[in-house]
């Protein structure tokens, strides 16, 4: 994870077998923090940004969702991934090793059709969170 951190560099490296149980254990994990390891990463890496301000709409629109019951779901709905739309710099090890696929990349796509449910649930099919981006944008 460190090469990755720092220098965005996936090279398969030799560890031992307790080190590689451990990197498979976390894989899934939001352990990984960009932002408090290497914030310059996201002006060197333009998909990485990309993501990040995707996050940081999702995370937004996520507030507005909690104080309403159909919205909540929604959010529960997302599942283990949740982190996605709550701690904007964390990101779980199989997320970096997507990005690093470019435009294969599955991680935009997904954090794209989320923006887009979460944005049509608050702008065109929920007055309780209408009152909220009123209120927001007032």
């Amino acid at each position: 994870p460190a090469a990755i951190l720092q220098d965005w560099d996936f090279k398969p490296r030799k560890v031992s077998s307790l080190a590689a149980a451990y990197l498979e254990s976390i894989e899934s994990h939001a352990v990984l923090c960009v932002g408090a390891v290497n914030p310059s990463l996201y002006s060197r890496v333009q998909l990485l940004a990309h993501v990040r301000d995707l996050r940081i709409r999702l995370e937004a629109m996520s507030k507005i969702m909690k104080d309403c019951p159909v919205g909540e779901r929604m959010l529960v709905g997302v599942g283990s991934r949740r982190y996605l739309i709550e701690n904007i710099d964390f990101y779980a090890m199989r997320d970096l090793i997507d990005l690093s696929r470019g435009a294969f990349s599955k991680l935009p796509t997904t954090l794209k059709i989320m923006e887009r449910r979460f944005s049509q649930h608050i702008k065109k099919e929920c007055n309780i969170c209408a009152l909220h981006t009123n209120s927001i944008d007032s």
